[in-house]
């Protein structure tokens, strides 16, 4: 995966903590994060999410539903 698209993933992952941290669940389980998935990252700390921010390793991927682009 290339660095903009690594910082693009990891911006919506740091906006998923964001919004959990809100209290945005449903949101967080429209976009596919399963309930494990959101407890793990509620307790992440400052200096994970952080490591987690700048890592040039992404845990989300993009998909483009071509079906739908093209309607």
């Amino acid at each position: 995966m290339n660095n903009s698209l690594s910082q693009a993933t990891n911006g919506l992952l740091m906006q998923l903590v964001m919004d959990l941290k809100s209290g945005y669940l449903r949101r967080c389980e429209s976009l596919g994060l399963a309930r494990e998935e959101m407890q793990m990252l509620q307790g992440l700390t400052i200096e994970e999410i952080h490591y987690l921010s700048n890592s040039e390793v992404s845990v989300i991927r993009l998909d483009i539903n071509h079906e739908n682009l093209l309607r």
